[in-house]
């Protein structure tokens, strides 16, 4: 008897996205921001934190991805104004 693989027969493989939980990074948020803006290398930010380079990487790309889905979900003022004053 033959037996198909798991993907052929519609089975998910794999981790599930978004399973990762809570970072170590998430009640240092704001610390970060202000190292970040005060110029402090990311490689001394993750020292400071006693965390690896790599996660620190990590955490502040899911940072700027989630405010750049923030800035697209929200239309910028000036945009508005702008239709407000086309429409006839």
């Amino acid at each position: 008897m033959h037996q198909r693989p798991a993907k052929a027969q519609g089975k998910l493989l794999g981790r599930p996205k978004g399973a990762l939980g809570k970072s170590r990074l998430d009640d240092k948020e704001q610390d970060i921001r202000v190292l970040l803006g005060k110029n402090v290398s990311k490689a001394s930010i993750a020292k400071i934190l006693d965390v690896s380079r790599s996660a620190l990487y990590h955490f502040i790309a899911r940072l700027e991805r989630s405010s750049q889905a923030e800035h697209k979900a929200r239309p910028a003022l000036c945009c508005i104004s702008t239709v407000i004053w086309s429409l006839p």
